[in-house]
């Protein structure tokens, strides 16, 4: 499994340096890529939802350049979903806050706003 997630991480990765590329685009630092990852897995979980009537968006941009990375309309509500890469960390979560290897996050604010 892990190999099969490597090799499908490889070519995200290419792709995304391919789409740059075509788009002459500096993609600077590599820093991104494990949450560019992160998103993509989750939107293909979020995807299943979808054979059981939900409808599921991506990266969805507002005016103020913040964006939503997954919306989830579906028959008990709508729900957004913001992915996060903390490999390796200590995550606790509460009911208003959200803590990563004991510190506090701004994450649960700013997908508030």
């Amino acid at each position: 499994m892990a190999r099969k997630m490597h090799q499908i991480e490889g070519q995200r990765s290419a792709f995304v340096r391919w789409v740059a590329k075509m788009l002459r685009l500096s993609l600077g630092t590599d820093d991104w890529r494990p949450g560019l990852v992160g998103e993509q897995m989750v939107g293909e979980s979020l995807a299943r939802l979808t054979s059981r009537g939900w409808k599921v968006l991506h990266a969805i941009q507002w005016p103020s350049g913040a964006d939503i990375d997954h919306l989830v309309i579906g028959p008990s509500g709508v729900f957004t979903v913001n992915a996060k890469h903390h490999a390796g960390a200590r995550v606790w979560v509460a009911d208003h806050m959200i803590r990563v290897n004991n510190r506090s996050t701004d994450h649960l604010r700013i997908a508030i706003a």
